[in-house]
């Protein structure tokens, strides 16, 4: 049965989902999965039996350790099934991209650190020229630098089939965050002298910044498609409207 889409009218620029299986990909749009239905609500009703998606990935609670300076924790979960004339389907999946970046420090080697770096330098001062050291400064600074992007993102349907007539209703809700931990602004720093001869010491300077600049955006979508099945082919129409919110602000914290 070949099939016809007469019109497509969705809002939603920046879909957070895979919504498209990798058997459609691979064949450039030739053919397509079971899970490609899922996100036209009334062509759930074509998908024959109860589905599971997953996947097969792994899930962290915690900070994962970056591997190459990156790191991708992902899950994706969903499934679909029938009640009567009810065709329900979901799929949730959320990802975390972190990635590390210069911190403007470098080691002994000339090597730049990434994410976190640490780096000390210790001077020896001989002040009387007797041959023995009176006085030690030691400058220690740290400074972190990361990139991260959040994303959970959710789509419901529900598809309902007439005799030959399709109906779904769907909703996405899709909630990005991209967060720039920034060196200049994550940073600790400390300069002290030590009287070698009285081991008395003084704290000549010191400070300590830390926070991020978060960028959020978050969009809610309600579809709506309708599918007339026909003897030789199916006409079908897919529309839905969207609201976006976005915000950026940087919770900056320190002293000096």
């Amino acid at each position: 049965m070949k099939y016809i889409l007469g019109l497509m009218f969705v809002l939603s620029l920046s879909f957070g989902l895979v919504y498209q299986s990798f058997r459609y990909q691979s064949t450039a749009g030739l053919f397509e999965d079971d899970y490609d239905l899922l996100f036209d609500p009334a062509r759930i009703c074509e998908i024959e039996g109860s589905r599971v998606w997953t996947s097969l990935s792994n899930l962290v609670t915690g900070n994962e350790n970056l591997f190459s300076n990156g790191s991708v924790p992902y899950i994706l979960v969903g499934g679909k099934t029938n009640f009567g004339k009810f065709y329900p389907g979901m799929v949730y999946d959320h990802s975390v991209d972190k990635t590390a970046l210069g911190t403007g420090l470098f080691d002994p080697n000339g090597n730049e650190m990434y994410g976190d770096g640490k780096l000390t330098i210790i001077d020896w001062d001989d002040t009387d020229n007797n041959g023995s050291y009176d006085r030690r400064t030691t400058r220690t600074e740290t400074r972190s630098a990361y990139e991260q992007m959040k994303d959970n993102n959710v789509f419901l349907g529900v598809g309902y089939k007439l005799d030959n007539l399709r109906l779904g209703l769907g909703y996405l809700r899709v909630d990005n965050k991209f967060i720039v931990t920034d060196p200049l602004n994550n940073f600790t720093y400390e300069y002290t002298i030590e009287d070698l001869n009285t081991n008395s010491f003084t704290l000549i300077n010191r400070a300590k910044f830390s926070g991020d600049d978060n960028t959020n955006y978050g969009e809610n979508d309600i579809l709506f498609s309708i599918w007339k099945d026909m003897e030789k082919m199916s006409l079908g129409l897919l529309a839905g409207f969207g609201l976006l919110n976005y915000g950026n602000k940087a919770n900056i914290i320190g002293d000096s």
